[in-house]
């Protein structure tokens, strides 16, 4: 779930609520707790890289790769492989705490909290990194107090909440920082070659 990326050989992934959303209305619908349980396949022990390169374009990122890059991560790490599971979420609970948000911004912030929960995951096995980017812009989309700010300035209309939402995030990306770290891993990968020389 997180990290979706659309590249040229899978070109139709993109990140959408809508099963978020059906999800929702399913459990609206009926009085047994749907649980939800995320999990993830782990290929490699190293961090990701903040920024993507032309690679990660074409082939997808390590953490959702697409077509060529799964069956390449596949034949070279299958034996390295594991499954780290995540606490689950129950989406009956999640809805009694949002209760005052509507579907979109349910979905929006369930979405995050899934997502929250596998970086999580990943972040034990390969290590801590800078915060993403992106993830900090989440965490201020998905903060309650803007969240209440738009509910009260849309109301219930969703569209008008996805409008609002998708210009804060434009806005963020203007002015939050965005921190590189490229230059500490190259200067690492120096020191490593000149420490085994010795």
């Amino acid at each position: 779930m997180p990290l979706s990326l659309s590249t040229i050989t899978n070109p139709i992934q993109r990140r959408d609520n809508q099963y978020l959303k059906i999800l929702i209305q399913a459990q609206q619908s009926r009085e047994r707790a749907i649980h939800l349980l995320p999990h993830l396949i782990i290929w490699n022990l190293h961090p990701s890289k903040e920024t993507q390169a032309l690679t990660d374009a074409i082939f997808g990122l390590h953490e959702s790769p697409g077509f060529l890059r799964s069956l390449f991560v596949l034949l070279r790490y299958y034996r390295r492989a594991f499954v780290k599971v995540a606490q689950p979420v129950n989406l009956q609970q999640f809805i009694k705490d949002n209760e005052e948000q509507g579907i979109a911004q349910q979905a929006h912030k369930l979405r995050s909290l899934l997502e929250q929960k596998l970086s999580s995951e990943i972040y034990d096995v390969t290590g801590p990194r800078i915060r993403p980017h992106a993830d900090f812009k989440q965490a201020i989309l998905t903060d309650r107090k803007i969240s209440e700010i738009i509910t009260s300035e849309c109301g219930q209309d969703d569209n008008a909440v996805e409008a609002m939402t998708k210009k804060a995030h434009d806005i963020l990306d203007e002015i939050a920082a965005e921190p590189k770290i490229q230059w500490p891993l190259t200067a690492n990968w120096i020191l490593n070659l000149f420490w085994r020389s010795q």
